[in-house]
């Protein structure tokens, strides 16, 4: 949209509508088996030959799918509004807001929805010497994550993924649980079998980014500039089990089948088994310091160079 100009302000909106099909098909080589409780796999299987005192030796099927196709769709939708105010001749104030609105369908679930994703940002550029050859600017913004359309393939849909223990390559003897074998007496699991649970109270993951430096024009055609630039994540939603992978293994009660649930995780987040486990809060900081020199010339070419400094603090 042309920017609508009233006064000293210059109004800009736009709005962008994304309806967008995905579908996954995955497979794995080998023929298909039956698992201990008579089902038979729609893919081959990925195996592990393991040493046993026992028996000798076991095969592991780690991972085989109960289906091989799921056909999802995801509509995306965002709006922002911007103002470019000109308060006068050296400070110009840039006030805005962006919405955002994801809904994905799966197989099994017709509406995972994230909305209420609002994003205020703001930018000011002051120049100190009215004559366009410098400036001072700085710039806050919050950003949403899109979730990437194999979400819903996965979150609300079944990926129904196999694990199971075999006396036999052919997989045709599978191992009874409570038979120790292979380190475990628990020879069979199914991870993603249903849809994920998700919390009614989930939110789009996003960041905060402050922006602040200044430029100046040491000779015509040729800028100079250093910026500081700030990061860091402001929720994060994430699959997470209450259990520990090695529950399973362990056989611990109600956690058989690997389930997920979709939240925005932190130290609160509950979990189970009784392991002395907790989630934490994640943290991902940005720090970076940039200099830049712009050099234009006369005929229509240019070259730029940049240094950034940039650690990382933390994940």
């Amino acid at each position: 949209k042309a920017p609508t100009i009233i006064g000293r302000h210059q109004l800009r909106f736009g709005v962008l509508v994304e309806d967008v099909s995905y579908d996954q098909i995955n497979n794995r080589t080998g023929p298909t088996f039956t698992l201990v409780d008579g089902t038979q796999t729609a893919t081959g299987a990925t195996i592990q030959i393991l040493p046993d005192p026992e028996f000798g030796r076991i095969y592991r099927v780690t991972r085989a799918n109960l289906n091989t196709e799921r056909n999802t769709k995801q509509l995306y939708t965002s709006f922002f509004v911007q103002d470019m105010w000109q308060v006068n001749d050296r400070l110009t104030i840039l006030p805005g807001i962006r919405y955002e609105q994801q809904d994905s369908q799966g197989t099994l679930v017709d509406s995972f929805k994230l909305d209420n994703n609002w994003a205020p940002r703001i930018g000011v550029t002051y120049d100190p010497t009215g004559a366009g050859k410098a400036k001072i600017f700085g710039n806050y913004g919050m950003f949403s994550s899109r979730l990437p359309d194999d979400l819903a393939a996965r979150a609300p849909s079944s990926d129904a993924g196999i694990g199971a223990d075999y006396f036999d390559a052919n997989l045709t003897q599978p191992i009874p649980d409570g038979i120790l074998a292979g380190g475990t007496v628990t020879h069979f699991s199914i991870a993603g079998a249903g849809a994920d649970t998700i919390d009614p109270d989930v939110r789009s993951s996003f960041m905060h980014e402050v922006v602040a430096g200044g430029e100046y024009e040491v000779l015509p055609g040729t800028r100079v500039g250093i910026r500081y630039v700030h990061r860091n994540i402001g929720r994060v939603l994430e699959d997470v089990t209450p259990f520990p992978i090695v529950a399973a293994n362990l056989g611990v009660e109600g956690a058989e089948s690997v389930e997920y649930t979709h939240t925005n995780i932190d130290e609160n987040t509950p979990t189970a088994g009784d392991f002395g486990a907790a989630f934490e809060k994640p943290i991902h900081r940005y720090d970076a310091v940039e200099v830049t020199a712009d050099r234009r010339f006369a005929d229509r070419w240019g070259v730029q160079a940049s240094y950034r400094w940039a650690p990382l603090w933390g994940t």
